[in-house]
């Protein structure tokens, strides 16, 4: 698991891989998902960074740059509409 931090920009501002965060961005979850899908030991880590206010997204590059070997996939963090950060959970 690796964290980005985005600069609390909107989604639609964000360039990645030639669309924006925002296009990219496909299945809202809640908080609780977060802490079900993830190991404990990563728990603590999340806690501090995620409220449970937050927005979370599902996220996932385009085929082309897996076929690329630069895919990337995980969640970002919305907080009143921008984007916080994301957590990068799978990459090749």
């Amino acid at each position: 698991m690796r964290y980005q931090q985005l600069g609390s920009r909107p989604p639609e501002e964000i360039p990645v891989a030639g669309v924006t965060l925002r296009d990219l961005m496909h299945a809202k979850v809640d908080y609780d998902f977060v802490f079900t899908t993830f190991p404990s030991d990563r728990h603590d880590e999340l806690l501090g960074r995620i409220k449970e206010t937050d927005e979370i997204w599902i996220f996932r590059t385009p085929p082309w740059t897996w076929a690329a070997m630069g895919g990337v996939e995980g969640f970002v963090i919305l907080r009143e509409g921008l984007a916080l950060f994301w957590v990068v959970i799978t990459m090749n």
